[in-house]
């Protein structure tokens, strides 16, 4: 499957084995250790929001090339929408936008997750380099 973003539908994307899939349209939210414990690291990407656009080329470089360079248990999410819970045809997607608090974007979720519970979390609003990402994240694996 293609990169999340304009064109795909709404709905929480997975980064599995180098392929981004569908991985919920419906039902709830995205819950911290669903995939089990690790790192996981949310992009939450409104389609109609400029910045968003600007940062998805990073996104797409520290997702694909520098993220698997942190070790394992590494879970990667795209959760799309048109423009927050407001705009959004996929429950599953504007229920995690609404649960996470995201009022900004493009925002990233980076969140340390042992036995099922959140240890440590960071919320990261705006534009962000893939560089820089993969100095924030190391710090939660």
């Amino acid at each position: 499957m293609a990169r999340p973003g304009p064109g795909m539908p709404h709905g929480i994307y997975k980064l599995s084995d180098g392929t981004w899939i569908l991985y919920r349209r419906e039902g709830g939210p995205l819950k911290p250790g669903e995939a089990g414990d690790g790192t996981y690291i949310i992009y939450f990407y409104n389609i109609r929001c400029p910045a968003c656009r600007m940062f998805s080329p990073q996104w797409s470089i520290f997702a694909e090339t520098m993220a698997p360079k942190l070790g394992e248990n590494i879970h990667l999410f795209v959760v799309l929408c048109d423009w927050f819970s407001r705009d959004c045809d996929s429950p599953a997607a504007a229920e995690t936008f609404n649960t996470l608090d995201i009022d900004s974007s493009p925002t990233v979720v980076i969140m340390k997750v042992e036995g099922g519970k959140v240890i440590d979390s960071i919320t990261l609003p705006g534009y962000r380099r893939a560089e820089e990402l993969f100095k924030i994240a190391k710090r939660y694996t």
